[in-house]
């Protein structure tokens, strides 16, 4: 794992709730494993957003996986709400600087946008549910 994502991960696991989900501590990465009940983070993108004399600023772009159990409405909804918390939180975050730590640059913004239902399978007891991060992250020379 790269030390961007590496990072980013460390810092999703101060969301506590999310220690109910991840496994063994951990959030995957790239994939949701087939056990039910777990999150990945996918990398999707790297835009460079501004270019100044003494670095640049990048937008680093992730997609959270929740995969869970769905076979009614009632768990739908829950896990829809899980991610709308994990949005509330990621807000508070942003409003009070606590930003993930990365060697050698700075993140100064996140946001998160996006939450909808991403893949069903068959039977439709089991979803895999998705939200957009995008992390701005300056690098200084």
């Amino acid at each position: 794992m790269d030390k961007i994502t590496s990072a980013i991960n460390n810092w999703l696991l101060q969301y506590e709730p999310i220690l109910e989900i991840a496994e063994i501590e951990d959030i995957h990465t790239e994939e949701v494993s087939d056990t039910v009940k777990n999150l990945s983070l996918q990398r999707t993108g790297i835009e460079e957003l501004v270019r100044y004399f003494q670095g640049k600023k990048e937008q680093y772009q992730y997609m959270l996986f929740l995969k869970s159990e769905s076979e009614d409405d009632i768990l739908r909804i829950n896990n829809l709400d899980w991610l709308d918390d994990f949005r509330d939180w990621v807000e508070e975050q942003v409003r009070n600087r606590n930003f993930p730590q990365i060697e050698g640059k700075r993140c100064v913004y996140i946001k998160s946008a996006n939450t909808l239902t991403y893949q069903v399978n068959d039977d439709g007891t089991i979803s895999t549910y998705s939200l957009q991060l995008y992390f701005d992250i300056s690098t200084l020379n």
